[in-house]
């Protein structure tokens, strides 16, 4: 149901996180994507607080979540040091326990990382609830990008179709204007060759008197 429907990147990858943050019981949660240049765009998040030293683009192999997604396995990091990455209130600050980094992948191809922070421990059947649906959560990126560049093409092919009209909007113009200068040039002509026909009577008239 949190991915049902045609949503956002940004829409989409928010209500992932936040019902993965709340179904498996995460403090704090965020979520990348592959932008296809070998580095991951944070996308969406849950409670997280971007603080110095934090990244919204990683390359392959940066941190966790880079490592992820460079071995395309899940990584689960225990008694983190503090400041690695803090759960904030209005009350208070805590560092949480355990890290839950997991990359999603359609078809051989990392398509992002889900990293899930929490106070407890993530249980197996939480990691692997987390495993299972990643593929489910490729996928669901993968039809809004596919459609998203599906769009843009269309968008595309429609500003190329209007500039095409307006071209040939012009060219009908230009050929009118054309037709209508070649038209007055002919009449020019026609005036031309009558005035010739008429001086060369003339001349014929004025040999013919000249010689009388």
């Amino acid at each position: 149901n949190s991915m049902r429907g045609e949503q956002e990147l940004p829409t989409l990858a928010k209500n992932i996180i936040t019902y993965l943050a709340s179904y498996l019981q995460a403090q704090v949660g965020t979520i990348y994507l592959a932008n296809g240049e070998d580095s991951l765009q944070l996308v969406g998040s849950y409670a997280y607080s971007i603080r110095k030293g934090n990244r919204n683009k990683l390359k392959l192999g940066d941190g966790l979540v880079g490592q992820a997604a460079l071995e395309k396995q899940p990584i689960l990091f225990t008694n983190l040091p503090y400041n690695y990455l803090l759960i904030s209130s209005s009350l208070g600050e805590t560092v949480p326990h355990s890290i839950l980094v997991s990359p999603f992948i359609y078809e051989g191809e990392v398509k992002g990382v889900i990293e899930l922070g929490t106070v407890g421990n993530f249980s197996e059947s939480q990691q692997g609830f987390l495993e299972q649906v990643s593929e489910n959560i490729a996928i669901a990126f993968h039809s809004t990008q596919t459609r998203t560049k599906m769009q843009e093409l269309l968008e595309a092919t429609q500003r190329q179709a209007k500039e095409l009209q307006t071209q040939q909007e012009s060219l009908r113009v230009a050929n009118e204007e054309l037709e209508s200068q070649t038209n007055a040039l002919r009449e020019s002509e026609r005036q031309l060759q009558t005035q010739q026909e008429e001086l060369r009577q003339t001349n014929e008239e004025l040999a013919e008197q000249a010689k009388a």
